[in-house]
């Protein structure tokens, strides 16, 4: 008689989980901290436009939470992601609330301080953690309804699509212009 392997039980499935998306926290930070270098580092090329920051706006350093954290859930997905209800589901919430964390949080201390670098990379990692822990939670809670799932991913792939766009053509709003250079998108040369 041949052994069988053992299902992992649902509580395993969930530790397993949380690991993966606490362990996610500084490895999103780090790509992140370095994706904000990246349009410099290849010389302002412009495709690179679409998952870099082109400039100092609010609005391109949304993109240093969201393309990591996308990136890491699709490496994460083949390890524990397929085990659970909601994976994709959880993960486009966390991906979308990580911006706006950093949004809201970035106008509320900057109302009372001056933007500096440490607040940035605290509230930037503050964003990626209730990011991932708010995925964790609703990924391994009960079967959503098909149509909230289908809504949520279609604001993922939204949300990807203005990250990609708008560093190309910006409105012209605060959220997009560059605190240094008063200007808007990719600088010109």
């Amino acid at each position: 008689m041949t052994e069988q392997a053992c299902p992992q039980s649902l509580s395993d499935t969930k530790k397993e989980m949380l690991a993966w998306d606490m362990i996610g926290i500084p490895v999103i930070l780090a790509v992140g901290s370095a994706l904000h270098f990246l349009f410099e580092w290849t010389e302002c090329w412009a495709p690179v436009a679409a998952i870099a920051p082109v400039n100092e706006s609010v609005w391109e350093h949304f993109k240093l939470s969201f393309w990591p954290g996308l990136l890491y859930a699709a490496i994460e997905w083949p390890s524990v992601g397929r085990r659970v209800n909601n994976y994709w589901v959880g993960k486009a919430v966390g991906l979308v609330l990580m911006p706006v964390i950093v949004g809201l949080g970035f106008y509320a201390y900057t109302a009372v301080w001056a933007s500096s670098l440490i607040p940035n990379i605290v509230l930037l990692a503050l964003a990626i953690a209730m990011g991932q822990w708010v995925s964790y939670r609703i990924a391994i809670a009960g079967r959503c309804r098909q149509w909230i799932a289908v809504c949520v991913l279609c604001a993922l792939v939204l949300t990807a699509v203005a990250f990609a766009a708008f560093g190309y053509v910006p409105p012209r709003i605060f959220l997009f212009c560059d605190p240094l250079t008063q200007t808007y998108g990719i600088p010109q040369r």
